[in-house]
């Protein structure tokens, strides 16, 4: 995640916002690829698409851009990835190899299908090494195998015929062959050097493994009873101190692992995750599917050192029109045609914002200077993306570099006739009027923040048939109150422009109705008024509103 460079527009995302978002990242991706950036730039949105923008890449063949929740911290973004694991019968012996070879603090411990099942620490194999305690395992058995690995030792005998386990407790070898006979009971282990009558002496008593210490040979007629009563014979280098302790790490992690383990998901957010860790005393946590089993771990270190997810603004410029979390993310670039906002970072960086009809002419312009090729079916979508934003050259953010963009995209894309191509555009997204009417009022919406902490909300529909939309005015209106009380908006605004008539009826609800009569000099009646030529929202309706609402205030 670290090279990923998020690409997005704005949220209800227009044509313009979705095709500039794909196109600026394949022009990046083409520019670090030549200069050997590790960097790989992902195209996002952050709502639905509407008709025209889900027409558009249909036909030029392109995959809508990932939906992008938010760029808040998440787990995924910071979690180890590449981790060790034990299962259960993994002895302590060698979880205490792997914690002092990788410097580890915990490993969690997972089954055969990798579901965690515990986790254990360098403070429980601690525990367990110095615990003053008789070892007793008739309720945690341990292997034979692993008592071979624990004390370094060598199997002098073949294996148990009656069992892999030994059930019984740890006995050091110090009494005598006589008290040996009454105390030993069956299953035991015996720690013992070269006293082979002792040796004998466990055996009739029925211990099941003896453990002959300090590199000392065993006689033949020894391991001839041992086998013949089977009893297994281990020799290890070792002295009896050592080997008494290392016979405790030879219990398999599961007798000491802590079972109640705190588990996060791969896209729990961090802020979440580092309050939860407060209340634990562990440093590192696995990271599990919905099914429990193993992706990673993280540690508060992770969350530390958890880089910011890097992003670049395409068609907007302010945090209410941009993605959830952009305040915790590192804006990179910002290439965008309308007003600056207040989005702020941390570090210079590269700004293209001019006042042209389109982003998409931007980005075109961008490819042209950078040397890029466009394909036919890129030079459609961008041509596509500058016919909708300034609809058909129609709108007065019109700008000449848009004409001049257009033409050359129109000439790659193999496109003849524009205005004909500008037609079909409006005609696959001018269905509006048959969305439900929270759809209609949030589909464009964008969110402005004026002085003295106004809030106004103008959404922005296109339609062929302005008087099917005025026969749903009364549920359109009641809609939009009810969305203006739950987000607090000082004003809302429905901006529905009429291709044909070249103008916009304006809905209007909220407490600074009048406010619009002050900046378009026009009555309101029945919270509905039409302005003649109103066909942009960034250059007719946004400005005057602003300065409207500051002689209102002053």
């Amino acid at each position: 995640m670290g090279n990923q460079v998020w690409v997005i527009g704005h949220k209800n995302p227009d044509t313009d916002s979705v095709v500039s978002a794909i196109a600026y990242s394949r022009l990046k991706n083409e520019l670090w690829s030549r200069s050997g950036e590790p960097l790989r730039a992902v195209p996002g949105r952050l709502g639905q698409l509407n008709a025209e923008t889900e027409y558009v890449l249909e036909r030029f063949g392109f995959e809508p851009p990932e939906l992008v929740p938010d760029l808040r911290g998440r787990v995924i973004d910071v979690m180890q990835t590449e981790i060790t694991s034990v299962s259960p019968e993994t002895p302590l012996i060698e979880i205490g190899r792997l914690i002092k070879e990788q410097d580890l603090r915990s490993i969690p411990v997972v089954d055969a299908e990798r579901r965690v099942v515990g986790i254990v620490t360098v403070g429980d194999v601690a525990k367990k090494y110095f615990a003053e305690e008789q070892l007793s395992l008739d309720q945690n058995p341990i292997q034979v195998d692993n008592v071979v690995l624990a004390v370094q030792g060598r199997l002098l005998t073949p294996m148990p015929q009656s069992s892999k386990l030994l059930p019984g407790r740890l006995l050091i070898g110090a009494m005598s062959p006589e008290s040996m006979k009454e105390y030993f009971a069956k299953g035991d282990i015996l720690l013992i050097g070269d006293r082979e009558n002792a040796q004998e002496a466990a055996i009739e008593a029925g211990c099941a493994c003896i453990v002959v210490t300090g590199g000392f040979p065993v006689s033949a007629r020894i391991l001839e009873r041992a086998i013949a009563a089977d009893v297994c014979v281990i020799s290890s280098p070792l002295d009896t101190y050592t080997v008494a302790r290392r016979i405790t790490m030879s219990l398999p992690v599961s007798t000491t692992m802590n079972r109640k383990v705190l588990t996060f998901g791969p896209h729990d957010l961090l802020d979440e995750v580092r309050e939860r860790m407060l209340r634990y005393k562990h440093r590192n946590y696995p990271v599990v599917d919905a099914d429990g089993k193993l992706l990673g771990m993280i540690g508060r270190g992770n969350l530390l050192a958890g880089p910011a997810k890097k992003v670049i603004l395409v068609d907007h410029n302010e945090l209410s029109q941009s993605v959830p979390g952009l305040e915790d993310a590192e804006v990179c670039e910002v290439i965008d045609h309308h007003r600056l906002g207040d989005v702020q970072t941390v570090n210079p960086i590269y700004v293209r914002n001019e006042p042209v009809g389109s982003t998409a002419t931007l980005v075109a312009d961008s490819f042209k200077q950078e040397g890029v090729a466009l394909t036919p079916e890129l030079a459609g979508l961008l041509l596509s993306a500058i016919i909708s934003d300034t609809l058909l050259f129609r709108s007065p953010t019109t700008a000449e570099k848009d004409r001049a963009m257009a033409a050359m995209l129109a000439e790659i894309a193999g496109i003849d006739d524009v205005a004909a191509f500008g037609q079909e555009l409006f005609a696959a997204g001018t269905d509006a009027e048959n969305l439900a009417a929270r759809e209609i009022i949030t589909g464009d919406l964008k969110v402005f923040s004026f002085g003295g902490g106004v809030q106004v909300g103008v959404a922005q529909v296109e339609t062929a048939n302005l008087d099917r939309f005025l026969q749903r005015s009364e549920e359109l209106l009641e809609e939009m109150e009810g969305y203006r009380q739950n987000n607090r908006l000082d004003l809302f605004i429905l901006m529905v422009t009429d291709l044909i008539r070249h103008g916009s009826e304006l809905l209007v609800v909220g407490s600074m109705i009048h406010v619009v009569e002050k900046a378009f000099g026009y009555a309101v009646s029945g919270n509905r008024v039409f302005l003649p030529g109103v066909l942009s929202r960034k250059k007719q309706v946004i400005p005057p509103l602003g300065r409207a609402i500051q002689e209102v205030e002053l």
